[in-house]
């Protein structure tokens, strides 16, 4: 290892992060194993894998796994990968099937993973045991909500421990288990990006560059003008960070968007059918009888360690996306986007709750390629030698990271996880922090 990753903590807790830690090789293989092998990842949300042999492709770092609901109807993870020469087995996105064959030499495996064809077996002169060949199993898989994740790491904490305060967030803003659940279609958006993966986690608890990154994409949020706060985001803006012992640093960012959540959703209901107004005037009804710290209109970006981010808009038409990083290497992240809506919400409402968040948040909506450009222009300007040799400044809130304002978020008490107002660089000192604590750990 070229880098002294233990040097690096005294550096961090000062707000200082080297950035040759997004373009250092060694550095990048170590995490490859360190933290995307020992971290719960997300997989697939129920609803994508809903019925007996539906299946989807994804990641785990950079190892193809396949997801599978099996014919027992239980949820499976395993390498996408055959036992006898390595061969990817399951070249597409999602699907149904009752066994993978691989193109080589046509192995066969069953839902379950267990070897079920090997042609020309008896080449083998008994000397090959199927029973011992089926495919390479995710030791640990475990679902919060409907939302699966997945663990290499038989030893991890279990996946209730690792989301920690961020549980309570989940339920009430991105899980809507007052709405009866949501469901997420498997079609994704895609695209890669000549930039690090923790350059995009560290952005999902920054909200210093929304006013100067998204200016022009607020602007186009024609739909929300008279509904939106006079005094702006950044007067209801809170901060909340995970602070249950040993499980990562998942931050939220909370700011109130719509002024009025109910007369923007009536509004937006009213163009669509008398189904949808009616469903949004029982779901606003619900709402009111909730947990008022977790108002409708609040706009909220959640960052689960290491590389998910769950963007809800706010509004109740409008959906909530799911951002995946996946790593390709030092300097490239393979971004998938996915959106889901509300279980229950009637047809019309759902497809136009999708369409609002896709305008919103998306490769082709406004705000996700301003980020990108970002993301990109700070992997190049830290690149070269020279520009490594000076350290990335975080120290922003590192006094007092509850700020001095009187935030109207301030009314918000006893809040899961350590909650602070105002502008800070908390979230990505925290990241960092914890980052380096899975780096050095054998």
């Amino acid at each position: 290892m070229t880098m002294d990753l233990t040097a690096l903590a005294s550096e961090t807790d000062r707000g200082l992060i080297d950035p040759a830690i997004f373009h250092d090789v060694e550095v990048y293989r170590l995490e490859l194993e360190r933290v995307f092998g020992r971290s719960w990842l997300f997989m697939a949300h129920d609803s994508m894998i809903a019925n007996p042999g539906d299946y989807i492709t994804t990641y785990m770092g950079e190892d193809p796994v396949i997801v599978i609901r099996d014919g027992a109807s239980c949820v499976r993870v395993f390498l996408n990968r055959c036992r006898h020469r390595g061969v990817q087995l399951c070249p597409f996105d999602r699907g149904n099937t009752r066994s993978f064959s691989c193109p080589y030499h046509g192995w066969t495996y069953s839902s379950d993973g267990k070897l079920i064809n090997v042609p020309d077996f008896e080449a083998y002169g008994g000397a090959l045991d199927p029973e011992g060949l089926g495919l390479i199993e995710v030791p640990r898989v475990e679902s919060y909500g409907g939302f699966i994740f997945a663990n290499l790491d038989r030893a991890a904490m279990p996946l209730s421990d690792y989301l920690g305060d961020m549980r309570f967030y989940f339920d009430k803003m991105f899980g809507r288990v007052d709405a009866g659940g949501v469901e997420m279609s498997p079609i994704k958006q895609r695209v890669v990006s000549n930039h690090n993966w923790k350059i995009a986690a560290d952005n999902g608890s920054d909200i210093y560059h929304f006013g100067m990154t998204h200016a022009g994409s607020i602007q186009t949020l024609q739909d929300y003008g008279e509904f939106m706060p006079e005094e702006g985001f950044g007067d209801s803006l809170y901060l909340v960070t995970n602070d249950k012992d040993g499980a990562p640093p998942h931050s939220l960012l909370c700011a109130k968007s719509v002024v009025d959540a109910h007369g923007y959703d009536t509004r937006m209901a009213d163009a669509l059918d008398e189904e949808s107004r009616a469903y949004i005037e029982r779901r606003h009804a619900d709402l009111a009888q909730l947990d008022r710290r977790i108002a409708p209109g609040y706009f909220a970006v959640a960052g689960i360690f290491p590389s998910l981010l769950i963007v809800d808009m706010g509004p109740l038409s409008a959906g909530v996306a799911i951002e995946l990083w996946h790593p390709k290497g030092p300097n490239r992240t393979e971004t998938w986007l996915y959106v889901f809506v509300e279980k229950n919400a009637p047809p019309a409402l759902k497809k136009f709750s999708a369409q609002q968040m896709m305008r919103f948040h998306s490769f082709s909506g406004s705000v996700v390629p301003d980020d990108h450009e970002n993301w990109e222009r700070l992997n190049a300007g830290t690149a070269p030698s020279f520009s490594r040799r000076t350290l990335l400044n975080y120290t922003q809130g590192l006094g007092d990271f509850d700020g001095t304002q009187d935030f109207v978020a301030g009314r918000f008490t006893e809040l899961p996880g350590k909650v602070g107002y105002g502008m800070s660089e908390r979230g990505g000192r925290a990241l960092y922090r914890y980052w380096l604590k899975m780096m050095l750990e054998a």
